[in-house]
């Protein structure tokens, strides 16, 4: 194989943009400026708190305080919070499609203390929710991770982070969903989302895997035909510490990150699924492509652990494939995020820049394989 080739492909991937910005969809502040103890009608009060929005309908006030319901876009989602003039304290009571959250007392008067005051991430919320999406897509639901404690921001409560890969060939794709995001009014809380350069190890266990996935050379050229980028090196047979040997290659490729809020988590990975970003979990062993098989799943994460070097693991059902992070981005792009003045004439043009640098890589590496391409 002609080494001056293997370089050029090379210096192609050091091209091609490591941080492409998305957006940061912006909403209306849900909070108030007003205090508890200063609250006379509802328009003094907080226009959503955790996963509800006021009905104000259901205001209530009186000398030993005022409470109103906030209600969720699902069936069985509802928020109460209550003022005790007397005890000086917010009670705030909560419910996720039926099933009952933490309830939460904060003391003091500001409406935000609620969230220092909240506690872990309700454990039969994690259980519903990871049950229900994995069952249906191709992603692994991360629940709570003790150690590292709740993200919690009032008035839109518990934070989570999506994690979606992404080929070159599905840039557009992703850039028009976000589009798509922020047009739709009805989500209803903020999201920040923008494209990282990372890198991911997979390991195809020997027997378990057959065809374009079992041979070195054809595994690498399905990465580069699936993700639009080459590996990090030939694929090579690995021996774990069980005797099992596993084909590794070592992926470089765009990964989705967009923060949101708990409340909106169904409602976004249904439009990345139908943009084709998600696949289905029943596809899992029936494909060897993006977005279905297991290698290419979406991960969900507790706000803020995508920042951590968690060492992430993923397997698909028969434990054929094993698919690994050591992390997922950085501070630094989120503080990139927030500095950029970017338009979507700049987010096209770095668009533009990966899909120039992935044809070129395409082109070498047709002729490196040419011998072996049909």
């Amino acid at each position: 194989m002609n080494p001056e080739r293997w370089e050029i492909v090379y210096s192609l991937i050091k091209k091609i943009p490591s941080f492409i910005p998305m957006t940061i969809i912006n909403r209306p502040y849900g909070g108030t400026s007003c205090n508890p103890s200063e609250v006379k009608s509802v328009s003094d009060l907080p226009k959503r708190v955790f996963m509800g929005t006021i009905d104000e309908t259901t205001f209530e006030i009186s000398g030993n305080g005022w409470s109103a319901s906030y209600f969720g876009y699902e069936k069985g989602t509802q928020v109460v919070l209550k003022y005790d003039a007397n005890k000086k304290h917010l009670d705030l009571s909560q419910t996720w499609r039926g099933t009952e959250g933490y309830p939460i007392i904060s003391r003091g008067d500001k409406f935000g203390y609620i969230a220092r005051s909240t506690g872990a991430f309700p454990e039969k919320w994690d259980e519903t929710a990871k049950r229900e999406l994995e069952d249906r897509y191709n992603l692994q639901y991360v629940s709570t991770q003790e150690k590292f404690g709740t993200v919690v921001a009032f008035p839109d409560g518990f934070s989570k982070t999506l994690i979606c890969p992404v080929p070159i060939s599905k840039l557009r794709d992703a850039f028009n969903l976000i589009k798509s995001l922020d047009q739709d009014l009805s989500i209803e809380t903020g999201i920040m989302g923008y494209l990282n350069l990372t890198q991911s190890v997979v390991n195809y266990v020997k027997g378990k895997n057959e065809g374009i996935v079992s041979d070195p050379t054809s595994l690498f050229i399905h990465t580069y035909d699936e993700m639009g980028t080459a590996p990090l090196g030939f694929p090579k047979w690995e021996t774990a510490s069980d005797g099992s040997e596993a084909l590794t290659v070592k992926r470089y490729h765009y990964v989705l990150v967009l923060d949101l809020y708990f409340r909106e988590t169904y409602k976004v990975i249904e439009r990345l699924h139908s943009f084709g970003l998600i696949g289905n979990s029943n596809e899992h062993t029936k494909t060897d492509h993006y977005p279905s098989s297991s290698e290419y799943l979406s991960v969900i994460l507790p706000g803020g652990l995508a920042l951590q070097p968690i060492h992430f693991s993923g397997f698909d059902p028969l434990s054929r494939r094993r698919t690994f992070y050591e992390k997922f981005t950085s501070l630094e792009n989120i503080e990139k995020l927030s500095k950029l003045k970017f338009d979507e004439a700049t987010i096209n043009s770095l668009i533009g820049e990966a899909e120039h640098n992935s044809k070129q890589i395409g082109f070498q590496l047709s002729e490196i394989f040419k011998d072996y391409l049909p």
